[in-house]
């Protein structure tokens, strides 16, 4: 963000449109799909020991590229999908946030306001992505990095309708695609681009480095 803020500030505009949000309200992220993986998570659980131990090594072997997250999440034995969040999250363990803050993040959501859970288990994920990444990282971080080239940074995504709409949609099927949002909008060129291939950019960190 501070580089791409950069560079749309020497192109001489003061004002820029971000995705920020997209991904975590509509499950645009690769973990959303670890969802369908929970009720066979549970399952093994239930097995004896040794069983368990096997079958979870055979479940992280059978994903491919994503088997690390998949062992740590297997061994983290996950209660909810909010747990899903901060394996996916986390820098450090839980132990070692506990050593240094007091702060439990297994025993109960003391830090949490009291609120009503949503009713599926993909917008309990949202809710939890919102609350430890987007809320607490992503657009602090995008608002200083942006303010530091002058540059007024929109996110259209974070929007109470936007996102009334989504959990409205999450609510009823269970997860939201990108798509359905850009059949409520209603708008042809949205629908023209969504027809198109995805388009996407990196920084070059790994040759920097």
């Amino acid at each position: 963000t501070f580089l791409v803020s950069k560079g749309i500030s020497e192109a001489g505009y003061k004002m820029a449109l971000s995705g920020l949000g997209g991904d975590e309200i509509l499950g645009g992220y690769s973990h959303y799909r670890f969802l369908s993986l929970l009720r066979y998570i549970w399952a093994i659980q239930r097995l004896p020991n040794a069983l368990e131990s096997s079958v979870r090594g055979g479940l992280a072997l059978l994903t491919g590229r994503r088997r690390d997250k998949v062992r740590r999440l297997l061994n983290c034995k996950p209660a909810s999908p909010r747990d899903i969040s901060l394996v996916q999250r986390e820098v450090l363990s839980p132990a070692t946030v506990y050593e240094l803050t007091g702060v439990s993040l297994t025993s109960g959501n003391s830090m949490r306001e009291a609120r009503e859970e949503p009713p599926t288990d993909f917008l309990k994920l949202v809710l939890a992505e919102c609350e430890f990444y987007l809320q607490s990282m992503l657009l602090p971080d995008a608002d200083a990095f942006s303010m530091f080239h002058s540059l007024e940074l929109r996110v259209p995504f974070v929007d109470v309708v936007v996102i009334q709409h989504a959990a409205t949609l999450g609510a009823r099927t269970g997860r939201v695609h990108k798509s359905d949002l850009v059949h409520a909008l209603g708008d042809q060129h949205l629908h023209r681009l969504m027809t198109k291939k995805k388009r996407g950019f990196s920084v070059p960190m790994q040759n920097w480095m």
